[in-house]
């Protein structure tokens, strides 16, 4: 039998590189902590694999950058490095969280929160005079 009169076999349709990479995220981490309870993004293997692959677009154009850093400009360098890590921070910190692998080596956290104390308004309410 030729192969143009095979039958052709109903596949799944194919997945995007993030469905996959989202897909193994989630494999891996396979309740890593299996008493982990629902976060408020869903079950704990959904929920990391959201923090660990929300920002992927963040992360490809820095890739291109870095692969060819003269043919961008500084403006464009500044708002894909900052814009970066604005954005993965906050999810590295939860997935961490929820890996149970939070470390802080440069005791970042302990200087946010000082400055944090120092920079936020009183909440208490002044009396006027």
């Amino acid at each position: 039998m030729s192969s143009s009169l095979k039958k052709k076999s109903k596949t799944a349709p194919r997945l995007t590189r993030e469905q996959r990479l989202f897909e193994a995220i989630r494999r891996a981490y396979g309740g890593h902590l299996s008493g982990s309870a629902p976060g408020a993004d869903g079950p704990p293997d959904f929920e990391f694999a959201f923090h660990m692959t929300d920002w992927i677009e963040d992360f490809d154009q820095l890739k291109r950058m870095y692969d060819a850093p003269e043919a961008y400009t500084r403006q464009q360098w500044r708002e894909a490095l900052f814009g970066f890590l604005i954005h993965v921070s906050g999810h590295m910190l939860r997935a961490a969280e929820l890996t149970e692998t939070l470390s802080d080596p440069f005791d970042v956290m302990e200087r946010c929160r000082k400055t944090a104390n120092v920079r936020l308004p009183s909440s208490r309410k002044r009396k006027s005079a």
